[in-house]
């Protein structure tokens, strides 16, 4: 069962004032109806920009600041209007010193910083890839993430996790509302990912594919699966 809003919203932010880099939020979405997961994923959103903003003391204090008697989506547009992320920056580099000289300890921005402090060592490739999720979406460039996983129906029973909201089952369903919310990137297995894969491009919207699994056995017991490759 999907948890309450207010439940939600406080993880997120409990997620964030103890230093995370961004939510993965699922069943909580998609469990309920449409406008009700958008309204939920907007406020999800004014906590993660909300996070950026400066140090809170304590999860309800976020919470409470980013909605601070607005609408959501008020909030949440305010604040990326405030997070002044420039709009092209060099890739994985640092700033630069007024004498044109790069500056090894300053950068434009947390996502160029973290690719190259944390992920110095990473291929290119992949430090390109990561930097795509990054800067997509309502969060990008903020050095924050907020990501939909769907794993439904291979390594969670379908029906009753999509009982109380059929429609989202449809995987257009769930890449349309990874899109609206201007979500970071959207998860699900290879088979999902082959069949969307061509939209999801024309969008924009960056895709994982989740390459393990598990299965139950009955009970408690269950077996891991790390077997699904793409071609």
């Amino acid at each position: 069962e999907a948890k309450d809003e207010a439940a939600v919203l406080r993880e997120v932010a409990e997620i964030q004032v103890g230093g995370g880099d961004g939510n993965i939020v699922g069943r909580n979405m998609f469990r309920r109806p449409w406008k009700d997961s958008v309204a939920l994923g907007q406020k999800i959103l004014a906590v993660i920009l909300a996070s950026t903003q400066r140090s809170f003391a304590n999860a309800d204090e976020l919470v409470a600041y980013a909605l601070q008697d607005q609408k959501a989506g008020d909030v949440l547009f305010d604040l990326k209007a405030r997070q002044q992320v420039p709009a092209t920056v060099p890739p994985f580099g640092p700033g630069v010193l007024p004498d044109g000289t790069p500056d090894p300890t300053t950068y434009p921005d947390d996502v160029a910083r973290m690719l190259a402090q944390e992920f110095a060592n990473e291929s290119s490739e992949l430090k390109a890839n990561l930097e795509r999720i990054y800067r997509h979406g309502e969060t990008g460039g903020t050095g924050k993430l907020f990501i939909l996983p769907i794993d439904q129906a291979i390594e969670h029973s379908p029906g009753k996790s999509f009982a109380p909201n059929p429609p989202a089952a449809d995987i257009w369903y769930q890449l349309t509302l990874a899109h609206t919310l201007g979500m970071s990137a959207y998860v699900a297995h290879p088979g999902a990912i082959r069949q969307i894969a061509h939209r999801a491009r024309e969008l924009g919207m960056p895709l994982i594919a989740k390459m393990n699994a598990s299965y139950s056995k009955g009970g408690r017991e269950k077996v891991a699966q790390h077997s699904f490759l793409l071609d």
